[in-house]
């Protein structure tokens, strides 16, 4: 019998045994890595992954990265690197602060953006989200609740603008101004470019859309921002009081009900009964018991009245100007033809006067010279053919006419 070869397989390197493969099954499985830094960023704020640092607010404990606060926030920063027992504790308490907007400040710390909406929202917490939920707000019939107030998302963005005051956040107050600029734009822009001449009534209709809203927003600009100097607050607070200035005047009459005819429009204005006009008279109240808010407003109409005036000089400036440039077409266009019609120049040229018209040595018109063309005396802005003996004025859609009629 044929002796019995073995046949050797080699093994592949760095294996030590056949049971490579159960070694390997045993190795972890690879653990889920973020997309981008904003994923990991707001991973590491969902589960504190790698945290150094604790802020105690209302009762929870909030894990933090002392890194990105100190970045960012001149008070976490003063905490943390002054050798004060914070920066060896690593435990900060906020006793005086509310929670759920120590919340979205960290939000903003790691995101770069806050939720103003309610914090229970369920779905995402995005631009589109928040366009829905201003949309979907329905101006109340009676004075909103302290508690209805304080969850509204302009109020909130007055208190961050606040918070990010008190702890020396500038990127949260930009944030802030973003936000109010996106609702005013959402929800009080103009109707449309319309004329300054004509009276924006749906911008009016909007803005009682929002009433409450709105006044009690601007409210708070000036009762919870009370403390900072006037540039900050009135940086907030111009946001929401220019649309309102855009269209006060309106809210004497926000129907449009009174007309002006026949002299009577201001009689008519005076005979409005007080009392029956409920959002004037709202907007009244409010401003006699907030004076920095009735002269700030007072200032924006006033400065909204005289952009409109600007304005309309300006309408009637670029509307000479461009009946002018017609005259001049018109002009060169007549003495064009007249050009080339000699005939027709000798007799629409001749000037026309009924002999009511002299020269200045008193004497009649010969009516024996070409009119030429030149400014007119009645409208200075307006080209005319003109007598040179007489001063007989002409238009030129006269001249076009008789030599139309030829």
């Amino acid at each position: 019998m044929p002796e019995s070869t073995s046949t050797s397989v080699p093994k592949k390197r760095g294996l030590t045994s056949d049971s490579a493969d159960d070694h390997a099954a045993k190795r972890p499985a690879p653990r889920r890595v973020n997309n981008s830094l904003s994923e990991a960023l707001c991973q590491l704020l969902r589960d504190g992954t790698g945290s150094d640092l604790v802020l105690v607010c209302g009762g929870e404990n909030l894990p933090a990265h002392s890194l990105l606060l100190e970045s960012q926030c001149e008070f976490f920063a003063a905490c943390l690197g002054s050798g004060m027992k914070e920066s060896s504790e690593r435990r900060i308490e906020l006793k005086e602060e509310n929670l759920d907007d120590v919340k979205r400040m960290l939000e903003y710390l790691y995101t770069g953006t806050f939720w103003e909406h309610d914090l229970g929202h369920k779905g995402k917490k995005d631009q589109r989200a928040s366009e829905e939920i201003y949309n979907s707000f329905k101006n109340p019939s009676a004075e909103r609740s302290d508690e209805q107030k304080q969850a509204d998302p302009l109020i909130v963005c007055i208190r961050m603008y606040k918070l990010a005051d008190k702890f020396g956040i500038p990127g949260l107050r930009e944030e802030v101004w973003s936000k109010l600029e996106f609702y005013t734009s959402l929800r009080l822009a103009e109707a449309h470019e319309s004329s300054i001449h004509v009276v924006d009534y749906g911008r009016t209709n909007r803005i009682l859309g929002e009433w409450q809203r709105l006044m009690d927003a601007i409210e708070a600009c000036f009762s919870d921002l009370g403390q900072l100097d006037s540039a900050s607050v009135n940086e907030v607070a111009d946001v929401l009081l220019e649309p309102l200035a855009a269209v006060a005047p309106n809210l004497l009459d926000p129907k449009a009900s009174i007309r002006a005819h026949s002299g009577s429009f201001y009689l008519d204005m005076f005979r409005l009964p007080e009392g029956e006009n409920r959002v004037f008279d709202d907007l009244q109240g409010r401003l006699e018991r907030t004076p920095r808010l009735a002269a700030r407003l007072f200032r924006l109409t006033c400065l909204e009245s005289f952009r409109r005036d600007r304005e309309a000089e300006y309408d009637d400036e670029l509307m000479d100007k461009q009946y002018f440039n017609k005259d001049v077409k018109k002009m060169l266009k007549t003495v064009a033809r007249l050009m080339t019609e000699p005939t027709e120049q000798a007799r629409v040229l001749q000037c026309s006067s009924e002999g009511d018209h002299f020269r200045e040595d008193g004497e009649p018109c010969s009516r024996s010279r070409v009119m030429v063309p030149t400014f007119g005396d009645l409208l200075p802005d307006t080209l005319v053919f003109r007598c040179p003996e007489c001063e007989w004025e002409v238009t030129i859609d006269d001249i076009k006419e008789e030599l139309d009629d030829a």
